[in-house]
């Protein structure tokens, strides 16, 4: 599991790094939940912020620390559900 204290800001991190780390512990480290949640996010608020490249099974997800860490906190905040 990757703490919030381990994300680098500068860093970009996969779809696959944020899975494996269970960085969003209420989706587990399920995959597919992320690409979900993902999604839902980009229609939405877009807080993540992600970069979104190809279609199909050549998508790839990249997603920069500090806007991780502020979507951590908006979520402990409860500014976001």
């Amino acid at each position: 599991m990757i703490s919030k204290n381990k994300i680098n800001i500068e860093k970009w991190y996969s779809l696959t790094e944020l899975a494996d780390g269970s960085v969003f512990p209420w989706l587990g480290s399920d995959i597919r939940r992320y690409r979900k949640f993902v999604a839902l996010d980009k229609k939405g608020n877009n807080h993540l912020k992600g970069m979104i490249t190809g279609i199909g099974k050549t998508r790839r997800y990249s997603f920069k620390g500090s806007n991780i860490l502020t979507f951590i906190k908006l979520v402990e905040d409860g500014k976001v559900k």
